[in-house]
């Protein structure tokens, strides 16, 4: 699941440090596959762990990234849902901090693998 289009550099990817890398993220339960997401990451503090998907940042599957261009309110928002086994991977929220709509991923309901297929680890990546 190669993904050639080019990151997208805004504000927010220059505040965590303007570097990013694609992540293809499964459910954990069944393996399915559930999105393609653009992680930021640069500054120390921005290399952890996943804990939320900002809507603009998914690219794969089409449908999903459809259907989250059109969502203004979090109210408009749904769980993340796995199509093979129908986990909850994904709650929806607004991130405060920046004021963005979001989801927040449950723990260990996502594999998260760099596009390379590697598992991702934040200290893979520098």
């Amino acid at each position: 699941m190669k993904n050639t289009r080019p990151f997208i550099q805004d504000q927010y990817s220059d505040t965590r440090g303007g570097q990013s890398v694609w992540l293809n993220l499964f459910c954990a339960q069944c393996g399915e596959f559930a999105a393609q997401y653009q992680k930021d990451f640069g500054a120390p503090e921005h290399n952890g762990p996943l804990y939320r998907g900002y809507l603009d940042r998914f690219v794969k599957p089409k449908t999903l990234v459809e259907e989250y261009s059109s969502i203004t309110d979090v109210q408009q928002l749904k769980p993340l849902m796995c199509t093979g086994c129908s986990a909850t991977l994904a709650k929806p929220i607004i991130y405060e901090k920046e004021e963005r709509l979001a989801v927040e991923f449950e723990r260990a309901a996502i594999i998260k693998r760099t596009l390379n297929g590697e598992q991702f680890e934040p200290t893979d990546i520098h």
